[in-house]
């Protein structure tokens, strides 16, 4: 839904609400003065619309870390291991992750004189963008299809596969048990990979391997042989010997 309104926007469909408020705010040169600011010059800050550009800075921040967290966790981890076996010169790459971030950032100001004018040029970035938008909304559509299509089939083979665990079937053998998701991407590479290996294969031929799909954690409440063992991510294997 979201795609498919900036796609709308992007093509002039419709209009996106603007902050408007924001041109009190100094900074915004030629901005017509609104109360709180002095003159049209922009100068002067008006205490509401200065808190306003903070929180809209504080939320873009927060979304572009969410984005760096992962890259800056693992070169930490890395360096930690790398430092702990010896490698004293892995405490430079935390330097090395931030230069190459930055890097880009003075080539970009070197090029601003030299990008095109401002023109009719721009409406096709429009439309290229707008049809980034629409494939993107379309593949998101077709996700949460494929999804709700999956969980009336999970729903319709409730009985079979709330009894994965403890029907008796095979008790002379212990239990492998495989939890996932059909939104798990690591989940299917192991399927593809790990679980088709002949050693793998081989080790699994002496348990009684069984499969329990879930959409949210919530699910798993449906297998009370389970509780307790605290489960916070996928996939999840557990193996039942009792």
């Amino acid at each position: 839904m979201v795609f498919t309104v900036l796609a709308f926007a992007m093509l002039d469909l419709i209009h996106l609400p603007e902050l408007r408020g924001l041109k009190g705010f100094s900074g915004f040169k030629g901005s017509t003065g609104s109360k709180g600011s002095k003159g049209s010059t922009g100068e002067g800050t008006n205490g509401l619309m200065g808190l306003k550009a903070y929180v809209l800075g504080l939320g873009a921040a927060t979304l572009a870390g969410a984005c760096v967290e992962p890259i800056l966790i693992a070169t930490l981890l890395l360096t930690a291991k790398w430092f702990a076996a010896g490698r004293v010169w892995a405490v430079a790459l935390p330097f090395v992750l931030g230069a190459g971030m930055g890097l880009p950032y003075p080539f970009a100001a070197a090029g601003l004189s030299v990008l095109p004018k401002p023109g009719a040029w721009m409406v096709w970035v429009k439309r290229a963008f707008a049809l980034v938008f629409v494939v993107m909304a379309c593949w998101y559509g077709w996700q949460a299809v494929a999804r709700i299509e999956n969980g009336k089939l999970r729903m319709k083979n409730e009985e079979r596969v709330s009894g994965v665990i403890g029907d008796g079937a095979a008790a002379s053998r212990p239990v492998f048990i495989k939890i996932g998701a059909p939104w798990c991407r690591n989940c299917a590479s192991m399927a593809r990979t790990t679980f088709k290996d002949s050693a793998v294969v081989r080790e699994l031929s002496a348990y009684d391997v069984r499969e329990i799909e879930i959409n949210t954690f919530a699910d798993l409440v449906r297998y009370p042989e389970l509780k307790g063992l605290d489960i916070k991510g996928l996939p999840a294997y557990v193996v039942d010997d009792r």
